[in-house]
């Protein structure tokens, strides 16, 4: 093979290489919020990557020399780090994860900064986790030397990184000019000052995809710059029991199972597959009964061999959203409906006998004492509402949930509390006054 082959080839193979790593380093991205910094200031650095950790190095010129290995959650990356005295120059920051590395070259100035406004997040939380149809609420302060700026303007860039078109620009709103009861304000807020926000609702087609908040504040030709990064997953769809409302039920009954599907935004999910499984493994798919979000199953057999039968719907549409909800009730061990279903050629026969048993059975019935008969009856009541109470307790864990995912907002959360707590003291005045009588026939 000649020399110039030889070149040939060996600049084919460099080529080769130099587009696989540029290819697979787009799995690791480094930024910092800023570029230049002063004494005294952090140095806020985030990224996301698809390996588990992240070794960051930040060496300089002058005595600044550290090195963090940081966990990488839900694809997400971040560390900060405060510039101390003796800490100035060109400073280069490197993310090494596997065989990929990124760097990014940032300069301390010696002294204090005050020619650049400081953007610090409040809220969201980097690497917080959002679903579709969830109000984002991006919330900051601005600083300049410490202090705060307020009349700045500030404007926000919602980025989808590996997809061409960015998302929508968002200006926020000063906390000092424009001000409303909005549950994401706080006096503190108030008080310090420098605060902007706005609320962003994210759509239900937007990308389920890590995203990152780039903000910029101005203010008489001064500037600073920040940036946050979450993650936004599919919507959750909500589901309904309209259909069985009973907490008991006898052994083979049969059921006309009704679930309403909806997103969180109130509307009704039209196209979806909806199933419905049970505890004993039974496994069906749910019939769509209208565009309003209302699906049904008929004639659910309900034989168990348990003393409880759970049932669990699942909702998913195209889209990937999802959703499911589960409820459990109590099985009545009375297996005559299923042995009536199961042996329908006997009716007659069963029917005859029930009618020559009936005056036995009354007799019988009047020569049962109050001590034999009236102590299982209480105890039969105390069992249904010790249920009862045990479901209230699992919906007010529901209620705070969904409080704390806002997904309800602080008045209707205590008006609901308030009920379940009422329902609950009556349940337990007659569970007491129960048992007071229970105690009479020991």
């Amino acid at each position: 093979m000649g020399i110039g082959k030889i070149q040939a080839l060996s600049a084919l193979v460099f080529a080769f290489i130099l587009v696989s790593s540029n290819v697979y380093a787009a799995g690791l991205e480094l930024n910092t919020d800023k570029s230049e910094y002063s004494v005294g200031e952090t140095i806020r650095i985030s990224g996301f990557s698809d390996f588990s950790n992240v070794t960051i190095s930040i060496t300089g010129l002058f005595p600044l020399n550290a090195v963090k290995v940081v966990g990488v959650e839900n694809g997400i990356f971040g560390y900060d780090y405060n510039i101390i005295p003796g800490d100035q120059g060109k400073v280069l920051i490197k993310a090494e994860a596997g065989a990929i590395e990124k760097e990014k070259q940032i300069f301390i100035k010696d002294g204090a900064n005050n020619s650049l406004l400081d953007i610090g997040f409040i809220t969201p939380a980097n690497g917080e986790r959002f679903y579709r149809e969830d109000n984002l609420t991006i919330k900051l302060r601005v600083t300049k030397g410490g202090l705060p700026v307020n009349d700045a303007s500030v404007v926000c860039k919602l980025v989808f990184p590996g997809q061409p078109s960015a998302g929508a620009t968002i200006e926020l709103l000063s906390v000092g000019e424009f001000f409303t009861d909005t549950y994401q304000i706080t006096e503190n807020d108030i008080k310090e000052g420098g605060v902007y926000y706005r609320d962003y609702q994210i759509g239900r087609g937007d990308p389920t995809q890590i995203w990152i908040i780039k903000c910029v504040a101005q203010k008489d030709g001064e500037k600073g710059g920040g940036s946050r990064s979450i993650r936004v997953v599919n919507s959750l769809i909500i589901i309904d029991f309209l259909s069985p409302t009973e907490s008991a039920v006898e052994n083979g009954a049969r059921l006309d199972v009704i679930v309403r599907a909806y997103y969180q935004d109130g509307s009704p999910v039209r196209n979806a597959l909806v199933l419905i499984e049970d505890s004993d493994g039974r496994l069906a798919k749910m019939d769509k009964l209208s565009d309003s979000g209302i699906f049904e199953f008929k004639n659910y057999d309900t034989i168990s061999n348990s003393d409880y039968l759970s049932m669990t719907a699942t909702a998913s549409d195209d889209a990937g959203n999802a959703g499911k909800k589960s409820i459990v009730f109590r099985v009545v061990k009375n297996n005559l409906p299923g042995m009536l279903y199961k042996l329908w050629w006997t009716i007659p026969m069963v029917i005859t006998i029930i009618l020559l048993t009936l005056y036995l059975e009354k007799q019988v019935e009047l020569s049962y004492t109050q001590n034999v008969s009236k102590p299982k009856k209480l105890k039969n009541e105390i069992e249904d509402l010790e249920e009862e109470r045990r479901n209230i307790t699992s919906a007010k864990a529901l209620v705070e949930e969904n409080y704390y995912r806002r997904k309800i907002d602080e008045k209707a959360f205590r008006r609901m509390m308030e009920d379940y707590e009422q329902k609950a003291i009556e349940i337990n005045i007659k569970i007491k006054r129960l048992k007071e009588e229970l105690k009479e026939f020991d």
